[in-house]
């Protein structure tokens, strides 16, 4: 395979891409088309891992045991960010119609699973 064709292969998906993929790639990540022409590098997404991995640092060096408020900060914050994501998920224009959408059942997958005996 050429380098060509390759990297025409590469940049198609992105223009025929929907807008929640568009989004994605070009203004939260800021993907460019190709490594041959990078674009600005991204000091948020560089920064918020760099800050990740000072926080796992400081757990490891510090223990969880050693601190009781890590414990329970680390044990409810999933919880919490759920709920924030469920009510700004729930808030959404057109959440009902995903909701129809996930609990409509597929009758014709249905139909084309094939189950291999042993």
């Amino acid at each position: 395979m050429t380098n060509a064709l390759f990297f025409t292969s590469l940049t198609i998906p992105f223009q025929t891409s929907s807008p929640t993929q568009y989004f994605w790639y070009r203004s939260a990540l800021d993907i460019s088309d190709d490594i041959e022409n990078p674009d600005n590098f991204n000091f948020a997404i560089a920064g918020c891992l760099l800050a990740a991995w000072a926080l796992v640092y400081l757990c490891i060096v510090k223990g969880i045991t050693e601190n009781p408020k890590i414990i329970y900060v680390t044990a409810i914050y999933p919880y919490v960010v759920l709920v924030i994501f469920f009510f700004r998920g729930i808030t959404l224009e057109g959440m009902e119609h995903g909701i129809a959408h996930l609990f409509k059942p597929k009758v014709c997958r249905r139909n084309a699973l094939h189950f291999q005996h042993i």
